[in-house]
């Protein structure tokens, strides 16, 4: 009998219809005081077989893969994983028993049923079906089972995976306001895609020494488009200074974030989330340069906040002509008159009236009042730089 302690690889895997365009490495992130150490992979096949998903691999390794062991291999974009070591005592392996291993062979036998589309079993059924495969174990299957059955009870926590899920998600936000990319976004727990479903986070527990996978649930999932490569490349040195951004927990920039989700929006359809995120981007920048400046000429920060709230001074147009220009001696309106003038007309005409009516965009209305909008962030910045 061996006595000695199970050693088990607990994973979080996160499946990206996307490229995040980084080096296929590990990436640290800070969050709350929390750390993990998150590892992303690129070029990467996610397997179907009979329509339903198996797993992925490696692009390099597809070709080693047995002709039978899949239908059809899409090729994914980005994987992010995390995983850490686990170790179980021998002890622990002996308080497993009948009921433990029978629940196991209960639910492989149901999943046999559902992938083969047959009826469901009555109770009676199953429930001989076990106690025979049960009685049928020899000794190595047995501990088999009660390796999978350890693994049941060692997965990844709730708050393991939430975290897991909330630091994938910094990293995609990170990412797509430091290198401006827009077709990055998001992940939530419930979001799916139309088509046929992949695993977007799976929890799993393999055996260090085998490498089996001895228990899998998954999280969310998404389908991914088809791209062949990647669509740009950032330098070394850029990609070392987001490391070190990221590993510090910095608050992203919200004007940057707001600017790339708005482009973003464009390029999923969705048109009227577009000039709510441009014209939320500009708000916010005319708001941060005021404090900036406020704060920079001695107030303090309760102060700079009761005074923005104060009544008549949250209106946009109050901010950025006459705020502006009180606190920094440049209001938006005296950067480019014609182009104040657009953005007026485009904030009347487009983002109130589709913020409290039903009024759609269409696209090029979309594309031509998101690039108004940043325009004038563009030029604020260039012509109202922050306080020294």
């Amino acid at each position: 009998m061996n006595h000695d302690p199970l050693h088990f690889t607990q994973m979080l895997v996160c499946e990206l219809p996307f490229i995040l365009n980084l080096p296929t490495e590990g990436y640290p992130v800070k969050i709350d005081g929390k750390e993990m150490q998150l590892l992303v992979g690129q070029d990467y096949y996610a397997l179907f077989k009979r329509a339903r998903p198996i797993g992925f691999v490696p692009r390099d390794a597809i070709a080693r893969l047995g002709v039978n062991s899949w239908d059809t291999a899409l090729p994914l974009h980005t994987i992010i994983l995390y995983q850490e070591s686990v170790v179980v005592p021998y002890e622990d392996s002996l308080k497993i028993g009948e009921s433990e291993i029978k629940n196991i062979l209960r639910s492989e036998e149901i999943r046999r049923w559902v992938l083969n589309l047959q009826n469901r079993l009555e109770d009676s059924e199953l429930d001989r079906i076990v106690s025979e495969k049960f009685s049928e174990l020899d000794a190595i299957q047995y501990q088999h089972y009660v390796k999978i059955a350890l693994a049941w009870e060692n997965q990844p926590s709730i708050e393991r995976q939430d975290f897991f899920v909330k630091c994938v998600n910094y990293l995609i936000k990170s990412y797509m306001a430091y290198f401006r990319d827009p077709f990055a976004h998001e992940i939530t727990l419930n979001r799916l895609a139309s088509g046929d479903f992949i695993p977007g986070v799976q929890c799993l527990v393999v055996d260090t020494k085998s490498g089996n996978i001895l228990y899998g649930v998954n999280r969310i999932g998404h389908a991914p488009p088809i791209l062949r490569s990647q669509w740009a490349e950032h330098p070394e040195n850029i990609i070392q200074k987001f490391k070190h951004t990221i590993s510090l927990g910095q608050v992203n920039d919200p004007v940057a974030l707001l600017q790339v989700r708005s482009y973003h929006f464009i390029h999923i359809g969705a048109y009227r989330s577009a000039i709510i995120e441009a014209s939320a981007a500009l708000e916010t920048c005319v708001a941060r340069k005021i404090r900036k400046y406020m704060l920079a000429a001695g107030e303090s920060e309760p102060d700079v906040c009761t005074f923005l709230r104060q009544r008549g001074n949250w209106r946009f147009e109050e901010r950025a002509k006459k705020m502006l220009k009180e606190k920094t001696g440049v209001s938006a309106a005296d950067i480019d008159p014609v182009l104040w003038q657009e953005v007026q007309d485009r904030r009347t005409n487009y983002r109130d009236r589709i913020a409290h009516s039903d009024k759609d965009p269409n696209e090029q209305e979309a594309k031509d009042t998101v690039k108004i909008f940043l325009a004038l962030i563009d030029l604020i910045n260039k012509k109202i730089p922050d306080p020294s």
